[in-house]
């Protein structure tokens, strides 16, 4: 049980990450090109707390699957510093940022993967135990014995033993 709690906790973080990166990407572009900003909400309402900052609703609300920006003049064309009045080009921008955002995340995760260093085993390959019956006792090796080469190819790490014991 322990296991599952832990699972949909991990689950809520990774997709509140997400949504929140998604949703900061609308209202980073819609700030940026002129579009006011009436809230940011991570999740859906009913809404748990609030801050506003600069005329700007900050807030967190009870269902975590999800969020929004709510822009002013979305439906209404005639508002000033509206969503509707602004041309295709701003409007597609303001709509398509989110998913780029999502998309700059994904790179920027699986660079910081690629870049972690890894340990790769080398040395000595020592037989620790032997099974009763096997290929490896019927030609006599030993535990403690060291495999330094199999048909005078180098090994270098059991890696390369399990390639070699595979061929």
């Amino acid at each position: 049980m322990i296991d599952f709690l832990f699972t949909v906790v991990v689950f809520v973080l990774v997709l509140s990450l997400l949504v929140l990166v998604h949703e900061f990407g609308h209202y980073w572009v819609a700030r940026l090109l002129g579009i006011q900003v009436r809230e940011l909400g991570i999740g859906f309402p009913p809404r748990l707390a609030a801050i506003t900052r600069g005329g700007i609703v900050y807030s967190i609300n009870w269902l975590p699957f999800g969020g929004f920006v709510r822009l002013h003049g979305e439906e209404n064309p005639e508002e000033p510093r509206g969503f509707a009045g602004k041309s295709i080009r701003v409007r597609t921008a303001v709509i398509a940022a989110g998913s780029v955002m999502n998309l700059a995340l994904a790179w920027v995760i699986f660079s910081f993967i690629a870049a972690l260093p890894f340990q790769t085993a080398t040395g000595d390959v020592v037989i620790e135990g032997i099974s009763a019956g096997s290929p490896a006792e019927a030609v006599g090796l030993k535990p403690g014995d060291v495999i330094d080469a199999v048909d005078g190819a180098a090994i270098e790490s059991t890696f390369d033993l399990a390639l070699m014991v595979r061929e």
